[in-house]
């Protein structure tokens, strides 16, 4: 059989007969008998995208109470101690000093004796309160230029201490009564300069209070008063 090629229609297919030799190769194709056009290339996919990350959820800022002030409570509570006021009683700027028919024992001033010399004074402050705290501070609490001082001891203040005297009238057992109490020695200068602090015992009521100041052995040389 001599080489070549023989086209059959066999039911819509094409066959086509290739005479080699002495062999024949079949080659069938489907469809028309014209050449098959090759697949198209598949797309390549286009990549994922990256899934974004969901945020951390914050949690709601838990509003900020105001601190409420705690009430301040007032009024006495039931059964508690009523503290006793405070009060100044006597508030002085000024002292007299022991002279005259003052001096010595004939007329003593609520019965405080007065100094055996006459003595004067350049200021004196004082303050006597309700629960018995007592100040008081003298300058210049010398023996006086007097003929009777003698010349070397005039101006001069003989005594190292000076103490105070708080005479109050009293009620004791319904009647009247008159309280003196006296303070430790508080020390004096030569110029007669000193400063007296001290609390006493008062009585209750002290009526009418005087403050004097007196030597250790308790004859007065200055009083309030003027």
């Amino acid at each position: 059989m001599a080489n070549g090629t023989r086209r059959a229609v066999l039911g819509g297919i094409t066959v086509a007969l290739a005479v080699l030799g002495t062999g024949v190769i079949a080659r069938a194709q489907y469809g028309p008998s014209t050449p098959m056009t090759p697949p198209a290339p598949k797309a390549t996919p286009a990549p994922k995208a990256t899934p974004t990350p969901m945020a951390t959820p914050t949690a709601p800022a838990m509003p900020t109470a105001t601190p409420t002030a705690t009430p301040t409570p007032t009024g006495t509570p039931t059964g508690a101690p009523t503290a006793t006021p405070v009060n100044t009683i006597l508030d002085f700027h000024a002292m007299a000093a022991v002279s005259g028919p003052y001096v010595g024992t004939s007329n003593p001033v609520r019965g405080v004796p007065g100094g055996g010399l006459p003595w004067t004074l350049g200021h004196a402050d004082g303050t006597l309160r309700s629960d018995g705290m007592l100040e008081v501070t003298v300058f210049g609490l010398v023996l006086a230029t007097d003929p009777s001082v003698p010349q070397a001891q005039q101006g001069t203040n003989p005594s190292p201490t000076f103490m105070a005297i708080v005479s109050c009238e009293t009620v004791e057992a319904g009647a009247a009564k008159m309280t003196n109490v006296a303070t430790a020695p508080a020390p004096a200068t030569t110029t007669g300069d000193s400063r007296i602090e001290a609390t006493v015992q008062l009585p209750n009521p002290c009526i009418d209070p005087v403050v004097f100041v007196t030597t250790t052995n308790g004859a007065w040389l200055a009083a309030s008063g003027r």
